[in-house]
């Protein structure tokens, strides 16, 4: 397939890295495995799940309402992450957060509809709500060892379940974007 999309390209110009990410997980299984077991650096040297024991059963629980479908999303939106630290990293994008980099990507970088973007909350002044949002990270993140998790990407808009990845890009001393939840759509002003 890629010396068929590449037809003047040397073997040696093959990137088996990015193909190897190409390949879709075929659950929330496989992408928390992806993300936790090894085997893919390339991704979890600039995003990580913040605190995965915690994470599991949530996984598990959009894993019975989907076949696959919220894992190739995610997946993605985990790739996207990653392409923006890496771009902030090679200095080929330095304006601004996650929101400004899917409305104006570099070249050669992943990206994905803004409109499954959300860079904000609208529930900060609710303590139940924002506690909901408040996920781990290390110390040198934050000294509580935990920070409120307000942007987050929304797979879909037309789902029941309207499962969501909060997320924690810290750019100026780890380098790394936290993942804090993925699950359904915490407490909001419109729920309960």
């Amino acid at each position: 397939e890629w010396k068929l999309k590449n037809p003047d390209a040397k073997d040696s110009e093959r990137d088996f890295v990015e193909e190897q990410l190409d390949n879709i997980p075929q659950s929330m299984s496989e992408l928390f495995d992806r993300m936790t077991e090894g085997g893919y650096e390339s991704v979890t040297r600039y995003v990580v799940l913040s605190e995965p024991d915690a994470m599991i059963d949530d996984i598990l629980k959009l894993d019975a309402l989907d076949s696959g479908r919220y894992a190739a999303e995610f997946w993605n939106y985990i790739l996207v992450l990653r392409d923006y630290m890496r771009a902030r990293e090679a200095g080929d994008f330095s304006g601004g957060n996650v929101h400004d980099y899917l409305a104006n990507p570099p070249d050669g970088y992943r990206t994905c509809s803004a409109s499954r973007h959300k860079s904000n909350e609208s529930v900060k002044g609710n303590e139940k709500m924002r506690r909901e949002r408040t996920r781990p990270v290390p110390a040198e993140v934050d000294p509580r060892g935990e920070i409120e998790m307000w942007a987050h990407f929304a797979p879909t808009h037309c789902d029941q379940n309207a499962p969501r990845m909060h997320y924690y890009p810290d750019t100026t001393k780890t380098n790394k974007v936290y993942i804090g939840y993925i699950g359904r759509h915490l407490t909001n002003t419109k729920t309960n």
